[in-house]
């Protein structure tokens, strides 16, 4: 994967790699839905940055979603250019191999969600899934067993999350590899199972 040979010299320049592959779309107010809070992801590495000078972080992120021209300009008044690293939308393939080489995932961080796409790929590779997720509206989802996340709700703002993993580092990573469990356990467990009974419906 050339996306992935692209990546690698990123993944030795920092101690932390973000990936966020979430679409562009924080700065139109109108529809809720649409709100993806990228530019809390950005805000708050800014702060982070402000606390720990020496912290070397890097993003990599996508040319994808409506206001990509508002996060850069974004990251550019935030004096990220040299943090924040652009590549063109990917095939999921080449994104899964993207993510492989990071150290967090950043999902959406408003709108509080439980489960998708994103989120999703972040668990299966086993990393360090942040997010938005209204814990009282899921906390009865898959028997009170939710997935692992850092999320937004629990911490308060991205750059508490940010040092929270900076500062327990090896904890939240070996904490991400129940995450891969989880999904087998509560997701493609449960589906291969029903495949099977539906296919030994047919054969009888």
């Amino acid at each position: 994967s050339t996306f992935f040979k692209e990546l690698e010299p990123f993944r030795r320049k920092y101690e932390i790699l973000i990936f966020h592959h979430s679409r562009h779309s924080w700065h139109n107010p109108i529809d809720l839905n649409e709100q993806k809070g990228n530019n809390l992801l950005f805000s708050g590495l800014s702060e982070f940055l402000e606390s720990y000078p020496d912290a070397k972080i890097g993003v990599i992120t996508l040319e994808y979603g409506t206001d990509v021209i508002h996060s850069k300009k974004l990251i550019h008044d935030l004096g990220l250019e040299h943090n924040v690293h652009w590549f063109p939308k990917q095939k999921r393939k080449d994104l899964m191999l993207g993510i492989s080489l990071s150290d967090l995932v950043v999902a959406e961080l408003t709108g509080g969600y439980n489960l998708y796409g994103t989120v999703i790929e972040g668990l299966v590779m086993g990393k360090t899934v942040v997010q938005s997720r209204d814990i009282e509206k899921f906390k009865d989802s898959y028997s009170g067993d939710l997935h692992p996340a850092l999320t937004i709700e629990e911490y308060g703002s991205f750059k508490k999350i940010l040092e929270e993993f900076y500062n327990n580092r090896e904890q939240h990573v070996n904490h991400a590899k129940t995450g891969q469990l989880w999904f087998n356990e509560k997701i493609v467990t449960p589906f291969l199972s029903k495949i099977n009974e539906i296919l030994k419906g047919l054969k009888q």
